[in-house]
């Protein structure tokens, strides 16, 4: 596989970039030299992240972008190319807990445990059906990274969804990798382990945006 090194000039697209982890994703792909696009459904944090790379003179972009919406993730992936000319790695980033059934007793709210696999889930193969077609086009290499977690190897009691999602965001990742094989893209799951970020807050944002 001849993967590139030199991520100078490249773009990244980050989605739940103004937050958390895919923040602390931007900020690391800035310092490599790399255009940032910052994909998230909340404008208000894209407001207070963009300011700090502005601040470096780091090449950034904000986009408002809710990645269950697959009109909406071209119009972004469209605008992130006006811009930057090509994207080459495409961060899979975006996802929300508080989802949590009761398998045992049946307490299952359906309505969030959907809105949890659209984001969780089909929110990857948004961004994966939407980016990867352009990154294999331009033919300049790239990358495809989606953050799972540790809990989908190890699963931890009380989390069977969010577990469970996260165990087929891993094997997703792989199968693209096989698909991948022989080219100049690359795919790959982020697995970290227990760490303290917004992702509460944020989960319950996405929720009150979608269900009220």
């Amino acid at each position: 596989m001849n993967m590139f090194i030199d991520l100078k000039g490249k773009t990244a697209f980050i989605t739940g970039g103004a937050s958390g982890l895919g923040l602390g994703i931007a900020k690391a792909c800035a310092r490599e030299g790399m255009n940032v696009a910052i994909a998230d459904f909340r404008q208000s944090a894209i407001d207070e992240a963009v300011p700090w790379f502005e601040k470096h003179g780091f090449p950034v972009m904000g986009v408002n972008l809710d990645v269950t919406d697959r009109e909406g993730y071209v119009k972004a992936a469209d605008a992130v190319e006006a811009k930057f000319g090509k994207i080459h790695v495409l961060v899979n980033n975006a996802g929300i807990g508080n989802a949590e059934p009761k398998l045992t007793t049946g307490e299952f709210d359906w309505k969030t445990i959907d809105l949890c696999i659209d984001v969780n889930y089909r929110g990857i193969l948004n961004g994966i059906g939407t980016i990867l077609p352009r990154i294999t086009k331009h033919g300049e290499g790239g990358y495809v990274v989606s953050t799972a977690s540790m809990s989908g190897i190890f699963p931890v009691k009380g989390f069977p969804m969010y577990d469970s999602l996260k165990m087929g965001v891993i094997t997703l990742m792989e199968e693209l990798a096989m698909e991948l094989e022989g080219t100049n893209v690359g795919s790959a799951a982020f697995c970290p382990g227990p760490y303290s970020t917004n992702l509460g807050t944020r989960s319950q944002e996405v929720i009150k945006k979608h269900l009220g």
